[in-house]
């Protein structure tokens, strides 16, 4: 991809935010930043909501096993592992589960510290461009509400109806095992962690949404509005949804030329990684806030990820 479409401002305004890959618009080196002493217009900060309650008779077979293979070993059935009972909630409405809530005090306390460096890092602040951004589903909402609590100043809440988590079709409700069981575990690979147009040969799960179609989603419907906040400054831009939908949003804007490298869970993702067809290692914590800071020179945004303390 050379050229990456201009978001014009309104309906086609005259102030443009485009963005390239020329590597003179597209330079994540730190001593480029220092070297013109460039300081972030504002920051998207990617929160992927806390742990959703896992049905309970999911639970009772996650347990049922795991103490049936402890006694008996593999002696009458192959050992199942964990991902094995990995629960597909999708569009369904769940809510947090008991580590869900547990987790959201440790969130704040992270925002909070987040937030301190974010304010000195800004060429301008203002508690005012503080938006907060969520999937309409429970799970998001509950944990923007933690974030908006954590941040103060009257961080509003916002639905966002295209952030809200991809449906599994008929593999709504189901664990993986469940669904590699009755589709094939190439076709619960593909849905899990492949960006490719193409379905595998013999068609998709009814009613699924892929990477690429959520992506495709996003493009449309979500993107244009969080990139076109940065033609003022000091904007920050909460995004609190789901895993598939920030694999997405990260594929997107690696495929904008936006973002070169990311840092999740201790590993690094430089941009051909991102670009692969097929994105299998990439896990997006619960409750981890995900900081990229947005930089604008000559009308175009380059993202960095904000380094760890």
């Amino acid at each position: 991809m050379s050229q990456v479409p201009t978001l014009a401002a309104g309906a086609g305004g005259a102030n443009s935010i485009s963005s390239s890959t020329n590597n003179t618009n597209i330079n994540n080196s730190n001593s480029l930043y220092k070297e013109k002493n460039l300081k972030p217009v504002g920051v998207i900060i990617l929160i992927r909501h806390a742990s959703k309650k896992i049905p309970r008779r999911i639970v009772w077979q996650r347990t049922f096993w795991l103490w049936f293979h402890k006694i008996f070993g593999n002696r009458f059935f192959p050992e199942k592992n964990e991902k094995a009972f990995r629960y597909h909630a999708g569009t369904l409405d769940v809510p947090l589960s008991k580590k869900g809530k547990e987790e959201l005090p440790i969130l704040q306390e992270e925002i909070k510290k987040v937030f301190s460096r974010i304010k000195e890092k800004l060429q301008s602040f203002s508690p005012s461009s503080v938006r907060i951004l969520s999937s309409p589903l429970r799970r998001a909402l509950v944990t923007a509400e933690a974030v908006g609590e954590a941040v103060g100043g009257g961080a509003r809440i916002e639905k966002r109806d295209p952030l809200i988590e991809r449906s599994w079709g008929k593999g709504n409700d189901q664990t993986v095992e469940k669904v590699c069981r009755e589709y094939g575990e190439g076709l619960s690979n593909y849905y899990h962690s492949s960006f490719s147009k193409e379905l595998p040969p013999g068609g998709g799960i009814p009613g699924a949404e892929s990477l690429y179609e959520l992506k495709e989603r996003l493009e449309k419907n979500f993107l244009p509005e969080l990139l076109g906040q940065f033609r003022q400054d000091g904007q920050v831009n909460f995004v609190v949804c789901h895993s598939g939908v920030i694999k997405a949003l990260l594929r997107a804007l690696v495929e904008r030329g936006l973002l070169q490298r990311i840092e999740i869970s201790d590993r690094t993702f430089n941009r051909e990684e991102l670009l692969k067809e097929s994105v299998s290692n990439l896990r997006i914590p619960n409750a981890k806030p995900i900081v990229l800071l947005v930089y604008r020179e000559n009308n175009s945004l380059t993202l960095r990820q904000l380094e760890s303390n």
